[in-house]
């Protein structure tokens, strides 16, 4: 059995399609070393969305410690991902910075600033851990 220590490190927008509504994001985690998770969807529900990321977040972190041993040690193929950070804190303040990026992408819908704009100012804020 393998114990993983995760800690969120920074979760940015890298592109907006707001005709689409919807984003693709980077989640940056460190287990050791950093690595960067690149995921695309719609904002409709963004709380959902958020626990979707970190679900995935989880099984592709679980595919790339899972040991090679398994016939040495009963439990040498599962793997624990253990948050350094509070999850449920996590996945409500991933939440509101995805909610804040649908607002300005309803905003550019809404035709009250361009999509490049609206793009721009998605890519300047990135949420810290």
């Amino acid at each position: 059995m393998r114990a993983v220590d995760l800690r969120l490190k920074k979760l940015e927008i890298i592109k907006v399609d707001p005709r689409a509504n919807s984003a693709e994001v980077r989640l940056i985690v460190n287990d050791g070393k950093d690595k960067a998770l690149v995921s695309t969807f719609s904002l409709d529900d963004c709380t959902k969305r958020s626990t979707d990321l970190l679900s995935e977040l989880r099984t592709k972190i679980k595919k790339a410690h899972k040991g090679q041993d398994v016939a040495e040690d009963i439990l040498g193929g599962f793997v624990i991902i253990r948050f350094k950070d509070d999850e449920e804190v996590a996945i409500e303040r991933m939440g509101k910075y995805l909610q804040s990026v649908k607002e300005t992408v309803r905003l550019a819908q809404a035709g009250r600033m361009s999509y490049y704009d609206a793009e721009e100012k998605c890519r300047k804020k990135a949420l810290e851990f």
